[in-house]
């Protein structure tokens, strides 16, 4: 991130977002990409289902990596579990 004048590099705020399903964190991550170093975690102690907990991890997980690969700024989310 550049300051207003084009003169040094600033360190973006880091955020740590709580996600429970990829669909659910999609539009924040999209609004706050380019003002904060986004790590995501990933966790939902709700779901009893083991399949269902992937199922929803892999959507989350296939979206921030899509996210990733499209970035024309080189902003990147990382991922946590």
């Amino acid at each position: 991130m550049t300051n207003p004048f084009g003169e040094e590099k600033l360190e973006k705020p880091k955020l740590l977002l709580h996600s429970c399903c990829g669909p659910c964190s999609t539009a924040v991550i999209e609004r706050l990409i380019g003002t904060y170093s986004i790590t995501v975690f990933f966790y939902n102690p709700n779901i009893d289902d083991p399949e269902e907990y992937e199922k929803r991890r892999d959507t989350q997980v296939a979206f921030l990596n899509q996210l990733n690969e499209n970035s024309i700024y080189g902003d990147r989310v990382e991922f946590i579990e």
